[in-house]
C-alpha cells in the first residue's frame, strides 16, 4: 500500500518548478484572523510564477484579498490492484 507522505511548503521557501496542479493552503488577509485558511486545488504557471484557481480560471490575488501560504503536490491516483 502507497502512502501519501507530502508535507506543505512554504511559499515563502520555495515555488513549484512545473506548471501543474497542486493543493494549496489560502488565508483570507482581510479577515480578522478568526477565518480559518482553506484548501484548494489551483494550477500554477511558470510563466507568470503565479497561481490560479482552477475552477474561475481567474488569478486568486487579484484584489489582494486572499493569500496562498503553503503548497504541496498532489498525491497520485489510486490504483486499483
Amino acid at each position: 500500500m502507497n502512502t501519501f507522505h507530502a508535507q506543505w511548503i512554504s511559499v515563502k521557501e520555495r515555488l513549484p518548478k512545473e506548471n501543474f496542479d497542486y493543493i494549496v493552503c489560502i488565508r483570507n488577509k482581510k479577515s480578522d484572523n478568526t477565518e480559518s485558511p482553506f484548501i484548494s486545488i489551483s494550477f500554477f504557471s511558470m510563466l507568470n510564477m503565479s497561481f490560479s484557481d482552477c475552477a474561475s480560471i481567474e488569478e486568486i490575488n487579484v484584489d489582494g484579498r486572499y493569500e496562498i501560504t503553503h503548497w504541496m503536490p498532489l498525491p497520485d491516483a489510486p490504483n486499483d490492484e
